[in-house]
């Protein structure tokens, strides 16, 4: 299954990076406590062992000494969806016939609805 351009696939180290890593309450806590109260880890070695940026980890702590208080996740947030296998196979088939971007596929698949 090819997806050319549409779909790249970044690869540092061999570690697919696609996966986008949600912090918990309880993550966030421990950031704050190790990277600013106790000092024994540096944002950038959090930042590895969580899989997000060093400019995430300072956003966390920025909030933390702003707010005197622990940042906690918003619950409102909009929920995970996923495709489904028939939806999957529609862009595949589409993306064969065309080959366009993704911005014209978005538009090309809406046409064809």
């Amino acid at each position: 299954m090819e997806y050319g351009k549409l779909f790249r696939i970044r690869v540092k180290n061999e570690i697919e990076l696609r996966k986008v890593v949600k912090l918990s309450d309880r993550k966030i806590r421990w950031i704050v406590r190790h990277s600013h109260i106790k000092k024994d880890v540096c944002t950038k070695e959090a930042a590895r062992i969580y899989g997000v940026s060093v400019r995430r980890i300072q956003q966390i702590i920025k909030e933390y000494k702003e707010r005197g208080e622990m940042p906690v996740l918003k619950k409102e947030r909009r929920p995970k969806t996923y495709l489904k296998d028939g939806q999957k196979e529609i862009i595949e088939n589409v993306w064969k016939e065309t080959k366009v971007g993704a911005r014209l596929l978005y538009y090309e698949l809406r046409k064809r609805e």
